[in-house]
């Protein structure tokens, strides 16, 4: 019999977060893994332009479009513009949303879903997805195949709550990419996997949730979870915070992955990263050699990047480790600079006017000496082969000596280099903390700081460099989460054979623990379970120094071999354990 399978997401061409990585880097293998699939997430007309190219209505589907029309919900069927452009409905639900209480009223009658004070965030969503789960309804009747439906997150939950209400034949997947209470927990401070036995003991999940205002959201993932065919989760980290926090033991786990055959080979990768670093040191010379200069070719580069949550993200541990790091690095006169860059968007009130000054400036020098450059190699060229000692004003033409000397003149300032790229509060958390460690740009730091408030589009008119873009031109990647149900930020480092440090306390860390070789291992895992946050900072501190100090061919061996991990988290491999989900739903 043949096998019909939806993913059901409200980041089907309508990118929220990480999960539309998730759902997109995958589409292409999963259409190849069942007889019929189809993607399915809400219409917003303003943002399916130049995601999603709408078709003709398949013959199989025009009775159920037909129908949907009559019941307040209008589908479009159309092609996803990425890889392998997946067959995909879209809802428009709108006319829907006059049913958004009736609809809240069904799930507490059936699944005690407690939505009575529930805002837009959660109404819009879930008249979203109960449209789809009428959808699904609708199709079943249309079709002897056998249907599996995979719901991602409590966002999509109230489809799969509506099929279960009404005993439909359509064999259901939930899956928690995060849970709501675990996510909520970790901003205070809270990771579940870190609690003893009595702290478990006395987690009263529900209780919490009230206290925390998000009961509706973790009533509908909990009736999710448990009236699911098939319960799944992205980690065992995942897993284990689900059992706890949700009750219910999951029936698979599916990691999270990359379609690393549209990544660069290792070789590629060397090549761009050489391209991209040129671009970031000149960037860094722009705001740094204006008030003092370094040896940039002694320089080494690392970042971290994400959402702003200083604990749950590892920011603050960051900063604390590259306070230690700059102490231990100022006692010795010949280890190399580090640029530290943190980009995290947070509020600002556009680009410092000195930042830019500052770039028009170096790029006004830049262009003077390229103008020269076919003088300056002849003069060269005559010198070597008179055996003569250059200097520079021997190399620069005449004419053009004094006007480039007053450039560079105009080019100094006095002061600190800027911290902030962008004009922030100054009581920024970030800020604040950067300058409470000691870590203000002095000349005599070793550690120099760049916090890049922004997002990397690639034409930002500062950096100028796109996301891949800036993590090809670094040598480290910095990500030692506290809470982290999975975490896409390193697997992404190590796919563009840029190294990186991961914790043990987030599912990727998790995941590849018993994969990483032990000399040089490309992904280090930074211990943090069971750990006070000073010991992590210490041990972490102790990771970067050790890279810091590593020869250039040591740090090659780390971009190899973080290229090699990378493969075991590949779709080719990862995408059986979706199959065996739908598989098992079958069964049920």
């Amino acid at each position: 019999m043949a096998h019909t399978a939806f993913e059901i997401c409200w980041e089907v061409c309508n990118k929220v977060g990480g999960i539309f990585t998730v759902i997109s880097s995958k589409a292409e293998l999963m259409e190849h893994s069942f007889d019929d699939y189809y993607l399915i997430g809400p219409y917003f007309k303003d943002k399916v332009i130049g995601q999603f190219v709408e078709e003709k209505v398949p013959a199989n589907l025009k009775p159920v479009f037909d129908a949907m029309r009559k019941k307040e919900v209008t589908p479009h069927f159309g092609s996803w513009l990425i890889e392998g452009t997946p067959k995909t409905i879209l809802l428009d639900f709108d006319q829907l949303k006059e049913a958004t209480d009736y609809i809240k009223k069904r799930l507490w009658e059936m699944y005690k879903i407690d939505s009575l004070g529930a805002g837009y965030d959660f109404n819009e969503v879930i008249t979203w997805a109960w449209g789809a789960g009428m959808f699904l309804e609708q199709f079943a009747t249309t079709t002897t195949d056998q249907i599996t439906a995979q719901f991602h997150e409590w966002i999509s939950g109230a489809g799969l709550l509506y099929l279960r209400s009404v005993n439909s034949p359509v064999k259901t997947i939930f899956t928690t990419h995060a849970t709501m209470l675990g996510r909520v927990l970790g901003s205070q401070n809270i990771n579940v996997a870190q609690l003893s036995q009595d702290e478990l003991a006395r987690l009263n999940p529900t209780g919490k949730a009230y206290e925390s205002h998000i009961q509706e959201k973790h009533t509908t993932e909990k009736a999710c979870a448990i009236n699911a065919h098939v319960f799944t989760t992205v980690s065992e980290t995942t897993a284990q915070e689900a059992k706890i926090l949700l009750g219910k033991e999951v029936d698979v786990v599916l990691p999270n992955g990359l379609h690393l055959s549209r990544f660069p080979t290792f070789e590629e990768s060397a090549s761009y990263h050489k391209r991209y670093k040129e671009k970031l040191k000149e960037f860094v010379m722009s705001q740094f050699f204006p008030h003092y200069t370094f040896d940039i070719e002694n320089t080494l580069f690392y970042f971290i990047l994400g959402r702003y949550e200083m604990h749950v993200k590892g920011i603050d541990t960051f900063i604390s480790s590259l306070k230690i790091l700059n102490d231990q690095l100022m006692a010795d006169p010949q280890s190399p600079t580090i640029v530290a860059l943190i980009f995290v968007p947070a509020g600002h009130r556009g680009i410092d006017p000195e930042v830019i000054d500052k770039k028009l400036k170096f790029n006004d020098i830049r262009s003077s000496v390229y103008d020269v450059q076919d003088d300056v190699l002849h003069n060269l060229l005559i010198s070597s082969i008179l055996e003569k000692n250059v200097c520079y004003d021997q190399l620069i033409p005449e004419k053009v000596s004094p006007e480039l000397k007053r450039k560079l003149l105009a080019f100094k300032k006095a002061g600190n280099p800027r911290i902030a790229t962008h004009l922030i509060d100054m009581n920024d958390s970030i800020l604040h903390m950067l300058l409470e460690n000691g870590l203000d740009n002095r000349k005599e730091n070793k550690v120099k700081m760049i916090f890049y408030p922004s997002y990397l589009t690639g034409v930002d008119g500062l950096l100028d460099l796109g996301y891949y873009e800036t993590i090809h031109a670094c040598h480290l990647g910095v990500f030692p989460s506290f809470y982290e149900p999975y975490g896409y930020t390193p697997l992404e480092s190590a796919a563009l054979s840029v190294a990186a440090i991961t914790s043990d306390l987030s599912g990727f860390g998790k995941y590849i623990a018993d994969k990483v070789p032990q000399k040089n291992p490309g992904i280090y895992i930074l211990k943090r379970e069971g750990k006070s946050d000073d010991e992590a900072v210490k041990s972490m501190a102790k990771i970067m120094l050790k890279f810091s100090m590593m020869s250039k061919t040591d740090r090659i061996e780390e971009k190899i071999h973080a290229h090699e991990v990378a493969r075991y988290a590949d779709w080719k491999q990862l995408i059986a354990m979706y199959v065996k989900a739908h598989q098992i739903a079958l069964k049920r």
